[in-house]
């Protein structure tokens, strides 16, 4: 009922059927429900509600309650904003290889969005490079930035240009701009 497939949709109705399976500890629904709540989709928004469906979720190791946990805790909505348990649940989702986490905790160490506003080129690359082997295109453009400008790796211009083709091919602007410049 919330994507309205084969159904009209119906946020009610699908309030009803994800807080029946989320009871039931389907840790997909516990995640779908946090998200209604955090949108107010069918509810009125909850924030601190959402971010208990999200932990809920996230005890199970469902990559999207970790992913939207570590969200709400780089944010602060729901809770008190602490990029420690940001980049604590983001690490769990990137080890159990989702690529948006891993882009994420690439951007966090690239711009020192860090609990001591440190950056770390290194990993950041390492979190970029994670996720632009999955295919994830903003981390393929963030991995030619490295090999670019050295940032975390030695700089070499062929990887850049294959990283920049790779994002482009997915339709990434950015990248179509930076291929366009080097012509």
């Amino acid at each position: 009922y919330a994507n309205g497939h084969g159904v009209t949709r119906d946020y009610v109705k699908a309030i009803k059927y994800y807080a029946m399976a989320a009871d039931a500890g389907d840790a997909a629904a516990q995640n779908n429900l946090g998200l209604c709540y955090r949108r107010g989709f069918g509810v009125k928004v909850d924030l601190q509600k959402a971010v208990q469906y999200f932990k809920l979720s996230a005890q199970q190791k469902n990559v999207g309650g970790l992913n939207n946990l570590a969200f709400c805790y780089y944010h602060g909505y729901g809770v008190k904003q602490s990029m420690d348990m940001a980049i604590r649940y983001y690490e769990i989702c990137a080890e159990l290889g989702d690529p948006v986490s891993q882009y994420t905790l690439g951007t966090i160490y690239y711009f020192g969005n860090t609990p001591k506003n440190k950056k770390n080129f290194k990993k950041a690359f390492n979190y970029f490079q994670q996720s632009a082997l999955q295919g994830n295109a903003d981390a393929q453009l963030s991995l030619g930035f490295c090999y670019e400008y050295a940032y975390g790796v030695s700089k070499n211009f062929r990887k850049a240009n294959d990283m920049y083709k790779r994002s482009a091919d997915q339709g990434n602007l950015q990248a179509l701009k930076i291929l366009d410049r080097d012509q």
